[in-house]
């Protein structure tokens, strides 16, 4: 990702290799940053909860057959509310990289904000398909945009040997974000009228306004600063970030570093060019890199998150919201668990575990699937349980992000 954190560890620096506590400034300054996150899961699990409410289908539905007076999701809709919001993500990651470098990341903030609050009033104000389809794209952008300047302040924000733990916060943000809007679904699901659905897009305002606010005082990145050769203004930045954990000298100390990784890198880049990650060693990396990040969509997290409450209601289960309510939760303890599990037993260790017990329920689930879930109930429930062990095995997986 272009303008992450390249540089060497605190303890080469021979600085002190301080606790959470000691660095509490900078880790509330980073976990305040990490609230981006929860509006791609408060959103993405709202909308899976849309798709089964009579309220926002009355208004974006169709007639169903039967029973009478209610109404189903048109397919090509359905696909698209949550595509789209997917191809934003992939277009903010293709931009981000030229924009983080010359823009920074407080400008990130503000720009995505702004484009969330722009596709957040489309889809409050609009009764029609079409504007929607516009909405959905744009604050895939948006949502985009967050994940991306989160990990990219939080990685440059944070002391080194403290990185991981930071950084891992974005993930708990995420899954809160999709608990909470799970269990708002919930209470709206008998709503049939159109404030179902408006009531919830109206949180969505919550994040965009704070980090528009909050990005008036948020420290700049000390590395972004250090790259546009702003020194003064870094080291300003730098000194706000680590309070009373680093003293003056030491404080020199960590942004010479940043400055020595910043020239390291720049010499690199002069000899180096894009098809270089296929080749060598580099390509087996390249190979393991796009392998891991593949495997874990295919692993059908996206599948659950996007429309798990209507594929509840189609296996027969009566409390579809509950079900989500109860995948949500499953997926926030795994964030939770993920780091501490990983320093305990390795990635490695994590991922094999975590693919193995995924592909044996997904086998279950095909097995279940041959069956008739409408005519046998019990059938439907064990279908549901085994998506439950799926969305938990999958968000145990924190490989991708470490």
């Amino acid at each position: 990702m272009a303008g992450g954190y390249v540089g060497p560890s605190t303890a080469v620096a021979g600085l002190p290799q301080g606790t959470v506590w000691e660095n509490l400034k900078c880790f509330i300054i980073c976990l305040l940053v990490s609230i981006a996150t929860f509006q791609y899961g408060f959103d993405t699990g709202i909308i899976n909860g849309f798709q089964a409410m009579q309220g926002f289908l009355r208004v974006f539905g169709v007639p169903a057959a039967s029973p009478p007076n209610t109404y189903v999701i048109q397919t090509t809709f359905q696909q698209l509310i949550t595509s789209l919001l997917q191809l934003g993500l992939i277009i903010a990651s293709a931009i981000m990289g030229p924009f983080s470098r010359y823009l920074g990341r407080k400008a990130g903030f503000i720009v995505a904000s702004v484009l969330s609050l722009i596709a957040i009033t489309i889809q409050e104000l609009v009764t029609s398909q079409g504007p929607i389809y516009f909405a959905r794209l744009l604050l895939g952008i948006a949502n985009g945009m967050y994940v991306n300047l989160v990990v990219l302040y939080v990685s440059e924000a944070s002391p080194s040997h403290l990185r991981g733990a930071f950084v891992a916060a974005y993930q708990a943000f995420n899954s809160g974000g999709g608990l909470i809007g799970s269990i708002i679904n919930n209470a709206f699901k008998n709503d049939l009228t159109k404030h179902s659905y408006q009531y919830q897009l109206i949180i969505l305002y919550i994040v965009p306004v704070w980090l528009i606010i909050y990005s008036f005082y948020l420290p700049e990145s000390p590395r972004w600063l250090a790259t546009r050769e702003r020194n003064d203004a870094a080291h300003r930045a730098l000194t706000r970030l680590r309070g009373t954990a680093l003293n003056p000298e030491q404080i020199n100390i960590e942004l010479d570093s940043i400055k020595e990784a910043i020239r390291i890198e720049k010499e690199i880049e002069s000899t180096a060019n894009f098809f270089d990650i296929f080749k060598g060693t580099d390509l087996r990396r390249t190979i393991l890199c796009c392998a891991a990040t593949t495997l874990h969509a295919a692993s059908g997290i996206n599948f659950l998150v996007g429309y798990g409450t209507v594929f509840f209601q189609v296996a027969g289960e009566t409390n579809a919201f509950v079900d989500t309510i109860i995948l949500q939760t499953c997926g926030l303890v795994g964030a939770l668990m993920g780091p501490f599990v990983a320093r305990m037993f390795g990635r490695k260790t994590i991922l094999i575990f975590g693919f193995s017990f995924t592909s044996a329920t997904m086998f279950i689930v095909a097995l279940l699937s041959t069956l008739s879930i409408h005519t046998n109930p019990a059938a439907g429930k064990s279908l549901v349980a085994m998506v439950r062990s799926i969305h938990a095995s999958c968000a145990t997986w924190i490989y991708h992000q470490l």
